[in-house]
């Protein structure tokens, strides 16, 4: 019976589960009592800390509050109206919702101030402990108590207020709402009703009087101390111990931490978190009946385990030495199913990896070894230890003129000496340095002669991985011609240019056909008539140098706009000067334009490395298009701003002039588009070229009859400017 390899295993299994699962049971059952004690611990205290700083953080708003109070100027002023007094506290209860009300007393401690229509004032506390230490300077929470003005628990904080000689003036005594303090108890308590147990917490003031608690009747009402019989001391000694205490008299088990004191906050408070006892002793109940549930239902499931276990235990055996020795003997077998114990599992992973990772090592090869002779790329690999050449493509033997087995095993330096064209390459990209110190190993571009004509190629390199068996580090090197590619280039560049100077000599024969049209029509006028015949022969002078005027500021507009003040310096600019100084220039046209000009500049915009005068070009045209857009008048809003985050200056300029349209907008940088009369349409363009220069942008927004707004953006570093020539 017990020769078979089934009933060994089923009785020493089965001996094996019995006792480990008594065992495991026992000391499960032993920890878990323990283990259920530290993590209630623990709970508590994450519980009590929790609340303890939440109640913290509200003393300390508190304080932080009426401190902001304290110092406010109408209360320090002496002076100051009952009125203007109100209208201060009021505000304050407004924006601070955790105060329900506040009031100011004199020195006498008679209330002079409130917010409840004077129901308060002439109201006396002289007589209160917090009132005198604030009369001696010192802010003071006071304790919780029952207002019977008030019909409620209240605190209240005193803070003395003085004035800007430091004198004492008055007494401010602001009520925080309680609400704010027991909402932290109230939400502890809904909490732990909602996951299902009674834990709740509670607040004591030094001699017991229950100052927070879910059930509010016992608020001020009862005495934890007075109903257990405990004497005072105990708080402080229940406050520094690090565990539970179990109260015998109401079956509770609790922790009691302190609130820590403040500034202003010296009153002893202690904060309790219990829960009935009966709660913490029935999960082990439970565990004790689940124990037994378990054991049973695994001893059984061991049973039938065994035995179907038992049943297949051989023969994953045998599937796996008969793989084992068709892969012997050089035959690809199927993969063996891996469907039983962890050993033979495990065993039969690893076969069936071995033998995929054979197989598609032999793939990658074969793969790898296509692609790298059929790529247009010469592409080959160096030992960085011996700058010996291990890997040779067609293409360099193509490139280089040598033979794959020549280079195989020789070093670069012997292809260097070997091949006209790879000397060529090497002399013009110092590739073998980079190669030798492994240094400035990114990929770059750089031209050589090949067969007297002059090429474009890119390197590209890469680490290749050392294999399992070796340490050697290996270096891909790829050699692209792109020769092809940049002339292409420089071909729709040139293209593009072409295209750009037949648009504007196209534009500007068609602005400069207009003003000779017009002085080749007068001149004959003036041949038919006679010079001395007639006496308007002086107007007709004068719009003939009118229109050789105009063609002198078409072709100037058209220089500023190929080079615009290309002479100019850098220099150390402040945008809010040269801004001053461009609206002082106006300052005789705003009487007779009726045109207000209004500015609202940055004090935090600093100086910057730029071209001041070209910033004068663009701000002066600007100003001068919004003059001439509000022909009856209006105003000009310029305001500048900076942002730390962009490290950007906005300079803004809003006019209420007549605006403008959708059509000239989109047309506004286009060069000779105007709508003016006597306009060339190459300002605005002149101030796009110019910013844009600067590394920065134009935006413009305008509607018809609304005016407009131009806002010119600014980098204030010369590195992300893209300045020419800086």
């Amino acid at each position: 019976m017990m020769k078979t390899l089934r009933s060994k295993l089923l009785l020493f299994f089965m001996t094996i589960t019995f006792f480990s699962l008594f065992v495991i049971a026992f000391v499960s059952y032993n920890s878990q009592k323990e283990a259920m004690e530290t993590q209630l611990e623990r709970s508590f205290q994450l519980y009590a800390q929790g609340l303890i700083t939440s109640v913290h953080n509200i003393i300390d708003e508190v304080s932080r509050d009426v401190g902001y109070l304290s110092a406010n100027p109408v209360l320090k002023n002496p002076d100051a109206s009952t009125e203007e007094i109100k209208e201060q506290l009021e505000e304050f209860v407004t924006y601070f919702s955790i105060f329900e009300h506040v009031v100011l007393l004199d020195l006498d401690g008679t209330v002079v101030a409130d917010i409840a229509d004077g129901r308060f004032i002439g109201y006396n506390v002289k007589d209160r402990e917090w009132f005198g230490r604030a009369l001696n300077g010192e802010a003071n929470f006071a304790e919780i108590y029952f207002s019977s003005l008030l019909e409620k628990p209240v605190s209240v904080i005193a803070v003395p207020v003085t004035d800007n000689e430091g004198n004492l003036v008055g007494i401010l005594s602001p009520y925080y709402d309680l609400v704010h303090l027991w909402d932290y108890v109230y939400a502890f308590s809904e909490l732990q009703k909602e996951i299902g147990n009674h834990a709740y917490a509670f607040l004591l003031n030094e001699q017991g009087d229950v100052i927070g608690h879910p059930e509010e009747e016992q608020i001020l009402t009862r005495n934890y101390l007075r109903d257990f019989n405990l004497s005072e001391s105990i708080l402080p000694e229940l406050a520094a111990s690090d565990g539970l205490f179990y109260n015998g008299q109401n079956g509770e088990v609790g922790m009691v931490r302190q609130i820590p004191h403040t500034d202003i906050f010296t009153h002893n408070w202690y904060l309790g978190v219990a829960v009935p006892e009966a709660e913490l002793m029935s999960p082990l109940k439970n565990l004790l009946t689940q124990y037994l549930m378990i054991f049973l239902f695994v001893l059984a499931a061991m049973w039938l385990a065994i035995i179907h276990f038992s049943n297949y235990l051989v023969s994953p055996v045998e599937r796996l030495l008969k793989a084992q020795a068709e892969f012997s003997e050089g035959h690809k077998p199927d993969p063996v199913p891996v469907d039983s114990y962890q050993e033979i599992n495990q065993l039969s992973s690893e076969f069936n990896v071995t033998m995929a990772k054979a197989v598609e090592r032999e793939n990658i090869h074969k793969k790898s070894t296509l692609i790298l002779e059929a790529t247009d790329n010469a592409v080959f690999a160096v030992n960085t230890d011996t700058l010996e050449v291990t890997t040779f493509n067609k293409k360099c033997e193509t490139m280089f003129r040598k033979n794959k087995s020549d280079v195989i095993g020789a070093t670069v330096k012997d292809l260097n000496e070997s091949s006209e064209s790879f000397r060529s390459i090497e002399e013009h990209s110092g590739l073998i340095k980079r190669l030798e110190t492994e240094t400035s190993l990114e990929d770059f571009e750089f031209t050589c002669p090949i067969d007297g004509e002059e090429r474009y190629f890119y390197i590209l390199f890469n680490q290749l991985p050392a294999s399992e068996n070796e340490d050697k580090k290996e270096i891909l090197v790829i050699i692209s011609d792109v020769t092809e590619n940049r002339m292409m280039l420089k071909q729709l560049i040139q293209s593009e240019k072409v295209k750009a100077a037949g648009e504007l000599a196209a534009s500007f024969a068609h602005e400069i056909r207009n003003p000779l049209t017009t002085i080749r029509g007068f001149i004959q006028l003036m041949e038919a008539r006679g010079i001395g015949e007639q006496g308007n022969s002086r107007n007709y002078y004068q719009i003939i140098l009118q229109e050789i005027d105009r063609i002198n500021g078409i072709v100037g507009d058209l220089m500023n706009l190929v080079r615009p003040n290309g002479n100019t310096q850098l220099m150390e600019a402040d945008v809010n000067e040269l801004l001053e100084d461009i609206t002082l220039l106006y300052d005789g046209q705003v009487s007779s334009s009726k045109v207000a000009i209004e500015k609202e500049l940055d004090e935090n915009v600093p100086t910057f490395l730029t071209f001041g005068s070209k910033l004068k070009q663009v701000f002066i045209n600007i100003i001068k298009n919004a003059f001439e857009a509000m022909p009856d008048g209006g105003s000009l809003m310029i305001r500048t701003s900076y942002n730390v985050n962009l490290e950007t200056v906005d300079i803004i300029f809003t006019d209420t002039g007549i605006g403008m349209d959708a059509d000239t907008l989109e047309n506004l940088r286009k060069p000779f588009f105007t709508t003016k009369e006597t306009g060339t349409g190459l300002g605005m363009p002149t101030c796009y070229m110019i910013i844009e220069e600067l590394g920065g942008e134009i935006k413009v927004e305008s509607e018809p009859g609304k005016g407009t707004v131009f806002t010119v953006r600014l980098p204030v570093k010369l590195k992300d400017a893209g300045l020419k020539g800086a």
